[in-house]
């Protein structure tokens, strides 16, 4: 979607993001609900993953250096990210520790429907509203957090989101006609004084 000046604005943010509190609040109160739920969540979030794809994750998927392949789904390309959280990669390693057989789901018994109720029920516990109570609004925020965190690089969404089109990316895209003047007028500036030298 095009702003009157022309400049994207993203379809999917931020009305289906989570706020920093939310994001907080909703993984604090899967913590103390359920630690499998709390490390699906933060899996989600932290590697950008739809639910299909974390629910398919296989013990195998799961590399001794802290990393995750992320078997993408929807013609993404797949790709292998850390996991951040030390907490979930302790709970991670904990879990496959007796796990002999490396085609086997990580998250054995568990399907959409349980992960969908769940989250619905923690974003009542937490206040969220009911549009951002489902597992994809975490891909939204991870989305969303790193273009602010990146400055807008729309490339390293892409990236870490294993998105093969640049199209997929632009959805998360959220910046007003003024951040992005404001962008390219700290770029033109840092050009001009690198000219100057």
């Amino acid at each position: 979607m095009l702003d009157s000046n022309g400049i994207h604005r993203g379809t999917h943010a931020p009305m289906q993001s989570l706020t920093q509190k939310e994001l907080d609040a909703l993984l604090l109160v899967a913590s103390q609900e359920d630690l499998r739920d709390f490390v699906i969540l933060d899996l989600i979030f932290e590697l950008f993953l739809r639910v299909s794809e974390v629910l398919e994750l296989r013990v195998g998927d799961v590399l001794p250096d802290g990393r995750i392949v992320c078997r993408r789904k929807k013609g993404s390309k797949d790709n292998i990210l850390p996991v951040r959280n030390m907490d979930v990669w302790a709970l991670i390693k904990k879990a496959i520790s007796n796990r002999r057989d490396r085609a086997a789901l990580l998250f054995d018994n568990y399907s959409r429907r349980t992960l969908d109720w769940r989250i619905k029920r923690y974003c009542t516990i937490c206040g969220i509203p009911t549009e951002k109570a489902h597992a994809h609004a975490l891909k939204h925020t991870a989305c969303q957090v790193t273009m602010g965190a990146t400055d807008g690089n729309i490339m390293a969404v892409k990236t870490l989101a294993g998105h093969s089109d640049i199209g997929s990316t632009l959805k998360y895209t959220d910046l007003t006609t003024a951040e992005a003047l404001e962008i390219r007028s700290r770029y033109e500036t840092s050009a001009h004084e690198r000219r100057q030298e």
